[in-house]
């Protein structure tokens, strides 16, 4: 989807936010997955605030109830590579919702 077809829809995007129709594909997606962190930057602090994380089961589960096609979805966190299962994590994302472009936020340090 290039910017024109995504200005195309975006009448379509803004009465659904008032009428509830019609149903159309998110255009992006964040999924925080943990609030985990090896950094400690003084702009986020997002490890100050811990959090119980989805098993891989769920996240999957929840990712059954997103239409495929989103245009962008974003792995966020927190540090996404602190979890074991981040490659599994990505792998469902990719798959069950096709999304055109996959980003993961990373400081880096475990890849």
């Amino acid at each position: 989807m290039n910017t024109a077809e995504v200005l195309l829809r975006y009448p379509l995007y803004a009465g659904f936010r008032r009428l509830r129709f019609p149903v159309l594909t998110p255009l992006s997606i964040a999924c925080c997955v943990t609030h985990r962190c090896n950094s400690r930057c003084m702009t986020c602090r997002i490890y100050e605030d811990p959090a119980e994380e989805m098993d891989a089961r769920t996240w999957d589960a929840a990712l059954r109830s997103i239409p495929r096609g989103v245009l962008w979805m974003t792995v966020t966190g927190g540090e996404p590579f602190m979890r074991e299962d981040a490659a599994d994590l990505i792998f469902s994302m990719a798959s069950r919702c096709e999304p055109r472009f996959l980003t993961v936020v990373t400081n880096g340090y475990f890849t």
